[in-house]
């Protein structure tokens, strides 16, 4: 078996290169996985495999299938693969699926190459084939969907190759079902089963796709146009030109966004495969598309531009920047600000001249009549600074000033957001040459100005000396008493700011202004007074902690929601200075914020279980999840949400005796009213460092029994276990 896998040759341990390669991005590490050099591709793939961060998932998907297929991973075949290399990647993939970023779904992909690394091959059973095949053909909608959904899961790898032909029948057959979640459902799984069909088999379902994209039902068009971009590389340039560019330029003519995303994916596979000519066809269609009444259309003839602009030639380019420049001077707010995103998908592409050019023109576009083009400007200004010359952009520095003082308010306000998008780029003598005009405008007679001061000093602070930080601190704390509630609010956010750069005495000096704002009469400013408390609790000693509780639960009863959220962000922090007994004397209130009518309230109470579970009595979790258990059952959506969530957090902190005794009692019913919730409760439960999985899943087996999905995932994963090799360190509990 390790013969087909020579990807990796004999390799020295290298932890030095390996620690280094730890500390790339995801995207650099991806990149460096298809290198020549064995060693550096070896360790690269190491490192990205290790990751446990959101923002690697969608790489170490990328190089998953990579390692999946060979045929795309030019190294693979090249490489010898050594005994001690083999086991250091079997590590790295059983770390993969402990982590706690990848859905349980998408763990399966990862037990296939585990699978093919050990020599096992992982095949659902024929009993389960018959049981999803017996869902398709049930007479419920919802019945149907369940067997769709499993086997557009399982497809990949699951699903032996000589059954797939005994199921295109079915499938084709669920497709003329008149019901559009069936429809949804059938779609979905034929966009995974099309790569697995022979060129025959995928021209017979053409027509009948065809079809779905005329569907009156948008939910139906958006799944038939991902299913064709998965069908476009088995058709001929012909067929994809004649039948299929008509269908997907309607899709982009019309009236929502999810069709359109669906038709831009199609679309980003089709341009490679059309002439110029019809490049430029469909470049005067987008361009007729940019100056439509309609937001979502513009947004997605823009989004149509992005993809187009790279296969256009240079004139075409140019001529499109002409258009779009003229169209700055519309009498038509919506024209204008198509305009100007048009020109952001192009500044990649301009020459530097024409980049300062723009320039120009977007400064007397910050002062437009209508909010949403200054808006736009902002974001267009951000890209154009990144690529123009220092000189250029300091010039613009005056004329930002100047709007700074501007008497209308939304002018002021885009004014400071261009000011933080300039900051970055000016010289240190430059922003500090701000200060001076910004301390006189503290004490301006105008609520306004002294508010917008205040703003411009939150954006400066970053950019100054200690000393200069320090000598603010007196005229903030003059703000802080300010008879306009605007103001007293600016200087809690402008403190909050300037916290971390003040010494600990410094900060605690501050903590009985902060204190009485708390009794402030505006909301905002209560709610800025909590958040920059909860900026100062890490400078504070414990006796001040304590004696900062009451008045900090008083808030959790607050009329604001957006004061209910602050305090519970403060409390998350006091939490860990209180005794087991003052913990317990905030468990009535917090129950009432996990069953509190504004989502913003739950979502911080959700924060805040994970310090407060630990300093919980049993009793005193069994009677939260109780609560939890009922919120599950109401009609709420959005509440049986964050319901689900502060589970999944309460049963990942119980100890494995009370974790398996919550699975055995409760996990049968939740798997049959909320099964999603309950994969994320068993992905998270997995997840866990020093968890034994093999004990767990002994637990879970029993529930299982009543899902088909979580049947395969467990009877997969305890064949791996059982048939595991010793590797190399890290050692894991497994």
């Amino acid at each position: 078996m390790l013969s087909s896998y020579n990807f990796f040759a004999n390799l020295p341990t290298d932890p030095p290169l390996l620690l280094i390669y730890s500390k790339l991005s995801a995207q650099e590490l991806y990149l460096k996985c298809r290198l020549l050099d064995k060693q550096q591709s070896f360790l690269a793939t190491l490192a990205l495999l290790e990751k446990q961060e959101q923002e690697a998932v969608v790489y170490q998907q990328r190089l998953l299938m990579d390692l999946l297929q060979l045929q795309t991973h030019p190294i693979m075949t090249t490489i010898a693969f050594s005994a001690a290399a083999h086991h250091r990647l079997l590590n790295a993939l059983w770390l993969l699926m402990k982590n706690p970023f990848w859905e349980l779904a998408s763990k399966l992909a990862v037990m296939r190459l585990l699978g093919q690394l050990k020599g096992q091959e992982l095949k659902v059973a024929d009993a389960t084939l018959d049981e999803i095949k017996a869902k398709l053909n049930s007479e419920y909608s919802g019945e149907i969907c369940q067997g769709f959904e499993l086997l557009t899961l399982l497809l990949p790898g699951f699903i032996a190759t000589d059954k797939l032909s005994a199921l295109l029948p079915i499938v084709q057959l669920k497709l003329a079902v008149n019901d559009k979640t069936v429809q949804r459902a059938v779609l979905n799984c034929l966009a995974m089963l099309i790569p697995r069909l022979s060129p025959n088999e995928v021209k017979q379902l053409l027509s009948a796709l065809q079809l779905k994209l005329a569907d009156e039902h948008e939910s139906v068009r958006d799944a038939a146009l991902k299913c064709l971009a998965v069908l476009i590389p088995c058709l001929s340039p012909n067929e994809v030109n004649q039948l299929l560019l008509p269908v997907v330029q309607l899709g982009l003519a019309g009236n929502n966004w999810k069709v359109h995303k669906a038709a831009l994916k199609c679309l980003a596979v089709l341009i490679p495969r059309l002439s110029p000519s019809e490049v430029s066809q469909l470049l005067q269609a987008v361009q007729l598309r940019l100056a439509n009444n309609d937001w979502f259309v513009r947004k997605a003839a823009l989004n149509c531009l992005a993809v187009l602009i790279p296969r256009l030639s240079p004139s075409e380019v140019s001529q499109l920047l002409q258009a779009a420049q003229l169209k700055l001077a519309n009498n038509e707010w919506f024209v204008r600000e198509a305009a100007l995103d048009c020109l952001a998908v192009l500044i990649p592409r301009l020459s530097p001249d024409e980049v300062s050019q723009l320039l120009q023109t977007a400064k007397l576009k910050l002062v437009d009549n209508e909010w949403s083009v200054r808006a736009t400007v902002l974001k267009y200004l951000t890209l154009l600074i990144s690529q123009s010359p220092l000189s250029k952009v300091s010039a613009l520095l005056s004329g930002v000033q100047l709007k700074l003082l501007d008497n209308d308010l939304t002018i002021q306000k885009v004014a400071l957001k261009c000011l933080a998008v300039l900051i970055p780029h000016l010289s240190l003598r430059e922003v500090r040459a701000l200060l001076p005009t910004v301390q006189v405008n503290l004490v301006d007679n105008n609520w306004g100005v002294r508010q917008m001061a205040l703003k411009c000093l939150a954006v400066l602070i970053p950019h100054l000396s200690p000393r200069e930080v320090r000598a603010l601190l007196p005229a903030l704390q003059l703000n802080l008493a300010d008879n306009n509630w605007g103001v007293r609010q600016m200087a809690l956010k402008c403190l909050a700011v300037l916290i971390p750069h003040l010494s600990p005495r410094e900060v605690r000096a501050l903590l009985p202004d902060v204190q009485v704002k708390l009794a402030d009469n505006d909301g905002e400013a209560r709610q800025a007074a909590l958040n920059c408390l909860a900026m100062l609790t890490p400078y504070v000693l414990s006796n001040e902690v304590r004696a900062l509780l009451p008045d900090v639960q008083v808030k959790l009863a607050d009329n604001d929601g957006g004061v209910r959220q602050a305090a519970l962000n403060c409390l998350a922090l006091l939490i860990p200075c209180l005794s087991p007994c003052e913990v317990r004397a905030l468990l009535p209130a917090l129950q009432l914020n996990l069953v509190d009518n504004d989502w913003r309230v739950q979502q911080a109470m959700l924060n805040c279980l994970p310090v407060l579970i630990p300093r919980m009595l049993p009793s005193e979790v069994r009677q939260l999840l109780s609560v939890l258990k009922e919120r599950l059952t109401g009609t709420d959506t959005e509440a049986q949400e964050v319901a689900g969530s502060c589970l999944i957090i309460l049963v990942s902190k119980l100890t494995s005796a009370d974790q398996n005794k919550f699975i055995r009692e409760e996990g049968a019913s939740l798997v049959h009213t909320h099964p999603q919730l309950f994969y994320q409760l068993v992905n998270t439960l997995i997840s866990q460092a020093g968890k034994k999985v093999k004990d767990w899943l002994l637990s879970l087996q029993q529930v299982s029994e009543s899902d088909l999905f979580l049947q395969a995932f467990v009877s997969h994963y305890q064949l791996l276990l059982n048939e595991q090799l010793p590797s190399n360190s890290p050692q894991l509990n497994r």
